[in-house]
């Protein structure tokens, strides 16, 4: 499993490249804000991808005994904001 993830950094890098690349050639304030929104989920989403592919990779080194976990502090509310904003994207 954590060889099928790893592979998916590929593919999320490209991603995230061309969304630069894309920014790049018209910066956010230049461009349509219907345009700008899909652009900033875009971006948002394709970071979300990186923490998952980066968490199932942390697990799977959990389970070999290759990593020990740390725990932090986290902002619920930030948490909660940012799943209903990526929940309103969807619909």
């Amino acid at each position: 499993m954590a060889g099928i993830v790893h592979d998916l950094r590929g593919p999320i890098s490209c991603i995230n490249l061309f969304l630069e690349t894309f920014e790049l050639q018209m910066p956010l304030d230049q461009m349509p804000i219907s345009i700008k929104n899909m652009v900033r989920a875009c971006q948002r989403c394709s970071q979300q991808v990186v923490m998952m592919v980066s968490n199932v990779l942390d697990y799977s080194k959990m389970q070999e005994g290759m990593l020990e976990m740390q725990y932090k502090d986290e902002n619920v509310n930030e948490l909660v904001r940012d799943a209903v904003d990526l929940h309103l994207q969807k619909i």
